[in-house]
């Protein structure tokens, strides 16, 4: 029996404007299940640029990276001090750095990969993150996952995986910068022109030459040009001189793209609902809102959102890396956020 869904892929027109891509996938309910292991790497090499080139991206995924790995960690189940415990902290200080990749990857991509490094004893010594684009997820017969790397196959027992959004039709998750995609895209559309509509409607300045007086004549072509050329700390495209018989009306930039802020606001609040973050966490400006108000979405933010992130990695990291041990993690929660405006 075959279950059938929809994915990205094929175009499926819901009306005249707007369109969604869907790919139907095959879904076996026994054996390997070749198809639910397919990504759409074309879309995900998209989020990565969007991520290294979007200010807005780059700020959303930072944001939540860095404050998910909060104040610090502590170690329990075992003896505070004992050889166990101090060789498991400085094994996590040194890997933790590489945390904030783990957090970052999966972010972007939905899941994320690392080798996981042990000492001769077989004991945890660090974690290196891989491209997650290099690494390919297999499903065996008896349920196990085989992550293929540079052609080689790796168990659960290698590979450090953590997943925040679980798809149930995929072996891979779901990236969080996917639902504000088109935001994205749209809000560097708005950009792009507005850069380019300003660009060509600068401000510019028009020079009069008035008539003289005691000859009753103007300055010649050649005489424009001359004073045209002590203006020349002005760019050449945005100076006139003309006689008064002409009249230039000046072209700004706010006649030119009105009400750009209401449409950037729009379209970075399209953003940030996406990805579920706060204006005040990436320092964006609202045009409405108290402090009080600022303050309480943030600490929602904290207390719910953030909460989850650092429980989802906790418990990869207790289930994976310290399974066969007593040891347990415990992320430290942010201690205070304080906002740019903040006194």
């Amino acid at each position: 029996m075959k279950i059938k869904f929809k994915d990205l892929d094929n175009e499926v027109e819901i009306s005249e404007n707007y369109r969604v891509n869907s790919e139907k996938l095959n879904i076996q309910i026994k054996g390997i299940d070749d198809s639910a292991a397919q990504r759409n790497v074309e879309l995900l090499k998209r989020l990565w640029n969007l991520y290294l080139t979007d200010e807005t991206a780059w700020a959303v995924v930072q944001a939540i990276s860095t404050i998910a790995l909060g104040e610090d960690f502590e170690l329990e189940g075992i003896a505070k001090g004992s050889e166990e415990f101090e060789r498991l902290k400085t094994a996590f200080d040194r890997a933790w750095m590489n945390f904030y990749d783990v957090v970052r990857d999966t972010l972007i991509f939905g899941n994320s990969f690392s080798k996981i490094i042990r000492n001769r004893a077989g004991e945890f010594y660090n974690i290196v993150p891989l491209f997650p684009l290099d690494v390919t997820k297999k499903l065996k017969p008896n349920g196990d996952i085989v992550y293929v790397y540079e052609n080689k196959n790796l168990t659960q027992d290698d590979i450090f995986e953590v997943e925040f959004f679980h798809r149930p039709d995929s072996l891979y998750g779901i990236p969080l910068l996917g639902a504000s995609k088109r935001a994205i895209e749209r809000k560097r559309l708005i950009e792009e022109n507005t850069a380019i509509a300003i660009a060509r409607h600068m401000p510019r300045f028009h020079v009069v030459c008035h008539k003289d007086e005691m000859t009753g004549r103007y300055p010649s072509e050649e005489e424009r040009r001359r004073i045209g050329q002590e203006f020349k700390d002005l760019a050449g495209d945005h100076e006139f001189v003309t006689t008064d018989l002409i009249e230039i009306d000046v072209i700004d930039s706010k006649s030119t793209v009105p009400q750009l802020e209401d449409y950037m606001m729009w379209a970075m609040n399209s953003i940030l609902v996406g990805s579920g973050t706060p204006p005040e966490i990436i320092g964006a400006i609202t045009k409405s809102g108290s402090f009080a108000t600022a303050k309480s979405r943030a600490n929602v933010w904290l207390t719910f959102t953030i909460k989850y992130y650092q429980k989802a990695l906790q418990k990869a990291i207790n289930t994976q890396i310290l399974k066969d041990t007593k040891a347990k993690i415990k992320i430290l929660p942010p201690a205070s956020l304080v906002l740019p405006y903040s006194k």
